[in-house]
């Protein structure tokens, strides 16, 4: 068994938006991104805080652990908190976040990851979850937040792919690269019961835009790495939950690939459901051409990124713009969604 010592989680003083059922102020401007190690230079948050967004949704690997040892994971969040870019983000933007496996703690890992209950406790302080919110009284990191009125209203919904998430199956094939293979069991999955359950209860609630963040692929074909593509009974839960919506225009973030790509897959409801991955801040894709993907849009980006949502709110005929921008702040896709 393993026994771990306690530690001092290091927090850092992130101002948070108030979790749902509250709602923040009214929000047009939502950046994100993923893969950050705070140890090299990262020279794109100085390109992000020039822009001022309203929020900043971190998407995981936002920092690489990769430890079973509280002290190192807990010392690479400090690296993080001693970043001149990342202070002077959370000085002046409301920031959120969801972690991917790094920063969970190991390479793919899941559910059977032994230092689950250490790292969700460390996440916790480090990025400000209140002791008695929501999040931080139930097993997990998912969340969830409501900005603006009832016309203008933003949900954003932020799922832990990790926590509880079952095994990988190994065994991929020279088709698809990855080393993984996809489990059709019905019992296996991503989310857990508990946070299924919850995920569809905030689908039904009423807003104008749903931002649905993942730190692994969700639209993109198979492609034998980590992607809800993996369960196939999961892929198919979220797609339908998704489509049985209360509304709204739904748009889905991630992060994990080391590269940047939009995907969009059309729901049962008739709608398109378009994707952006925005990976890396600073650790970008090694190879020169990316894994394929089916359904990809837009082509792909192999540089440091981020990505952006800028809702029109005024316009004549009110659209969201979906924008992955380079470390200069020089847009390279882009893709507009309608209400």
């Amino acid at each position: 068994p393993f026994v771990f010592a306690v530690t001092f989680p290091v927090a850092a003083e992130v101002k948070h938006p108030p979790e749902a059922p509250e709602v923040a102020e009214e929000i047009s401007t939502i950046f994100f991104g993923s893969c950050l190690v705070p140890q090299r230079p990262h020279p794109i948050f100085d390109t992000i805080n020039s822009a001022f967004p309203d929020l900043f949704v971190f998407l995981g690997d936002n920092v690489y652990a990769d430890t079973v040892s509280p002290k190192v994971m807990q010392g690479h969040y400090e690296a993080l908190s001693r970043s001149a870019g990342f202070t002077s983000l959370i000085r002046k933007t409301p920031v959120v976040a969801v972690w991917d496996d790094h920063d969970f703690g190991m390479n793919d890992a899941g559910a059977d990851y032994p230092m689950k209950e250490e790292s969700e406790r460390q996440f916790e302080a480090f990025w400000n979850l209140s002791h008695d919110g929501p999040a931080a009284t139930r097993p997990g990191v998912y969340q969830s937040y409501l900005f603006g009125p009832p016309e203008r209203r933003v949900q954003l919904i932020l799922l832990d792919t990790r926590f509880f998430r079952s095994p990988l199956l190994r065994g991929g094939t020279r088709a698809t690269h990855g080393p993984y293979r996809q489990n059709e069991d019905p019992g296996a999955t991503i989310l857990g019961d508990a946070q299924w359950r919850w995920f569809e209860a905030e689908l039904e609630r009423s807003a104008m835009v749903r931002v649905i963040a993942s730190s692994i692929q969700v639209t993109a074909s198979f492609h034998g790495w980590e992607s809800w593509s993996n369960f196939i009974h999961e892929h198919s839960r979220f797609l339908d939950a998704v489509a049985r919506r209360n509304g709204g225009a739904a748009i889905v973030v991630s992060g994990d690939r080391h590269f940047a790509e939009m995907s969009s897959v059309m729901l049962d409801d008739g709608t398109e459901l378009v994707e952006v991955t925005s990976s890396a801040l600073n650790r970008a894709y090694p190879g020169k051409v990316p894994s394929g993907n089916d359904n990809r849009i837009e082509g792909y980006y192999l540089g440091h990124n981020f990505g952006e949502i800028r809702i029109s709110w005024s316009l004549p005929d009110p659209h969201i713009d979906l924008v992955i921008s380079d470390a200069m702040g020089e847009p390279v896709l882009r893709h507009t969604v309608p209400f």
